[in-house]
């Protein structure tokens, strides 16, 4: 049902040229009926799914006027157009329950573990907060490509190594209190999640799995210390369990690090009105809908070859520093042909070149690699694996395995870390491809790179 007034409302857009006669009188008190009604019927959850309803809620009374962003029509998937509502919603909910009790005082700042990062000079100014292992390097990519002059370039034109978070300007670094209320206030505020079980097993294997010496020092030796761990089996942390790494997560790198702190605390989540909150499981349709509300274009996503270009991006983000900076602190825990074979194995879990493509060089091989002799193999091999659906099958059942060698009892904590991320921003908890308890195992072959993946 369409209300007297409602499709004028919603295309507010149309009605500017005739805001000074008659019927723009007409037209603004005819919305303003529409909206004292929506109000009061703000308990009725039906009326509320109503699209045409939602877009007269998305209009913000609070924000400063800005210029329509819109080159190209609307992006309108309900999801990324009220996900914020939701979480604003689910929000209330969890402190009518006594759970946001620790919650900021209205017109105090949040205090964030981690500063976010902004863009004064973009139009409209930009706030955002990176979570680690939900897309962080590439929206800090982003945002400082959106913020560059000239024409908007895909983010991976940006190097990772000059995507760091001091590459923009951090929300700490506004002097003063109201500086900083103001830049809140009027800023874009957005942030991209991920499935805590997709982020937490992303982090293992990048940073531990894989030849790491900074990590394996502290999340390894770590785990090794807490669960006297065979030290000779472990050199230097390496060859850690994702069981074991589990055990560690619950008992306390879930408090310190910020690969694992909840996101719904790194980001205050409800303590800051966001105007998007962005999925990594949805990025594309995601990051059509941020950039026509930020006035860029999203092009670059839609192009042919930006597949490839993610593709390569994770081969040199996984290959670079081992065989550069790392290369001598990996010699002293390992040779290099594991090191090797680890970073093949990594790029079947990560769904980049299939699981029974052989590792292509020999032991004397490994003993003079260089990064671009590597790189270029793994591209090849990339280049061979066209199947996305038997690709997007391997990182499912690698997942799946991994946590299905963890303890009952652990994937009990581990939900309880993270039930606030599950509920606010609306991920199930008790997935059958992790909690299945006919299938647990003792260990995850697939995650075993001294044999082949069958």
């Amino acid at each position: 049902m369409v209300l007297p007034g409602m499709s004028v409302l919603c295309r507010c857009a149309r009605v500017r040229r005739w805001r000074s006669g008659p019927l723009g009188l007409i037209l603004t008190l005819s919305g303003l009926f529409t909206l004292t009604w929506l109000v009061s019927m703000l308990g009725n959850t039906d009326i509320l799914d109503r699209p045409a309803i939602r877009e007269v809620l998305l209009l913000r009374s609070d924000m400063p006027e800005r210029q329509p962003v819109h080159t190209l029509p609307i992006h309108t998937d309900p999801d990324v157009a009220t996900r914020h509502i939701t979480v604003r919603e689910r929000c209330s909910k969890l402190r009518q329950g006594g759970i946001g009790k620790n919650r900021q005082t209205s017109g105090s700042l949040p205090r964030f573990p981690m500063s976010p990062v902004i863009s004064s000079t973009h139009k409209p100014q930009l706030f955002y907060c990176p979570l680690a292992k939900a897309g962080s390097t590439f929206f800090t990519r982003y945002m400082i490509a959106a913020a560059s002059p000239g024409p908007m370039v895909s983010p991976f034109n940006i190097s990772i190594k000059d995507a760091k978070r001091d590459s923009l300007q951090s929300f700490q670094s506004l002097r003063t209190v109201p500086e900083r209320q103001t830049f809140l206030k009027n800023s874009f505020r957005f942030l991209f999640t991920r499935n805590p079980y997709s982020r937490i097993f992303s982090a293992y294997i990048d940073k531990l799995y894989s030849p790491n010496p900074y990590y394996w020092s502290e999340w390894g030796v770590a785990a090794v210390k807490l669960y006297n761990l065979p030290p000779q089996a472990h050199p230097c942390g390496t060859n850690v369990s994702f069981r074991d790494f589990i055990k560690a997560l619950v008992a306390k790198l879930h408090h310190r690090d910020m690969h694992f702190i909840a996101m719904t605390q790194m980001c205050r989540v409800c303590d800051v009105e966001w105007d998007m909150v962005g999925q990594v499981e949805h990025s594309v349709p995601d990051l059509d809908f941020l950039s026509e509300k930020i006035n860029v274009t999203s092009a670059f996503q839609h192009r042919a070859g930006y597949s490839a270009d993610n593709t390569n991006d994770v081969i040199v983000d996984s290959t670079t520093d081992v065989f550069t900076e790392w290369l001598d602190d990996i010699k002293n825990c390992m040779n290099v042909f594991d090191a090797g074979r680890i970073i093949w194995r990594k790029l079947q879990i990560r769904g980049i070149i299939y699981k029974d493509s052989p590792f292509p060089f020999s032991r004397e091989d490994m003993d003079s690699m260089t990064v671009i002799r590597f790189q270029d193999a793994c591209r090849r091999a990339a280049a061979d694996a066209t199947d996305k659906t038997r690709l997007k099958k391997q990182k499912s059942d690698a997942i799946s395995q991994a946590f299905s060698t963890v303890d009952l009892k652990d994937l009990e904590k581990l939900r309880s870390v993270y039930k606030t991320d599950f509920f606010l921003f609306g991920y199930d908890p008790n997935p059958s491809y992790i909690l299945d308890i006919t299938q647990r195992r003792q260990e995850a072959k697939i995650l075993d790179w001294r044999e082949n993946w069958t």
